[in-house]
């Protein structure tokens, strides 16, 4: 993870803040490990989407999953049918795909073995607060919420019964509804 989070360090430097970071999936993690970087002086609110905490037992299924996926990408109009999402998240997610290398699946997970980042959510700087969303675990859930600390300050966990590992597809306004916007001055 740590080499993914090096890669984005130049997002941070100079003090650059940021109101809202959200990081999904495998961004959950790198966004974990770039908390340190962030100015002290300023609130940030930071949600994850379905992150892949703790793999035990099942990092060979799950990178398995990864690359049969990356390896029989879908037209876009199957995806369309097997998700019912719009044409717009379907082509994303399609491109997506496209992107996603077999040679960069495999070093992700042999780097990072075990797969084990929930301690990371125990160290939560005191200008940061953390809200996981995570999928529901009957229907193709990475986050295990038990994998999750209870006992810590600005962590906040929420479960989207019937969502899937695509939330920002499925259940946007769970996401919107997290980030505090601005209030206009009149």
């Amino acid at each position: 993870m740590s080499t993914l989070a090096e890669d984005l360090r130049p997002y941070f430097i100079q003090d650059t803040s940021y109101d809202v970071i959200i990081g999904h999936s495998l961004g959950g993690p790198v966004t974990l490990s770039l908390l340190q970087f962030l100015p002290k002086t300023k609130e940030t609110a930071v949600i994850l989407l379905d992150p892949p905490l703790e793999l035990e037992g099942t990092t060979e299924m799950i990178k398995s999953w990864i690359l049969n996926e990356a390896m029989n990408i879908k037209y876009i109009e199957e995806v369309a049918d097997d998700r019912g999402w719009s044409r717009r998240d379907c082509v994303l997610r399609v491109l997506s795909v496209l992107m996603c290398d077999r040679t960069t699946v495999e070093g992700i997970f042999s780097h990072n073995e075990p797969w084990s980042f929930s301690g990371l959510l125990r160290n939560i700087p005191p200008h940061v607060k953390i809200t996981v969303l995570a999928s529901d675990p009957k229907v193709g859930a990475f986050c295990d919420p038990e994998h999750i600390p209870c006992d810590v300050e600005r962590l906040n966990v929420r479960v989207l019964p019937g969502i899937g590992h695509s939330i920002q597809y499925e259940d946007l306004d769970a996401i919107m509804d997290l980030i505090q916007l601005p209030k206009a001055k009149l």
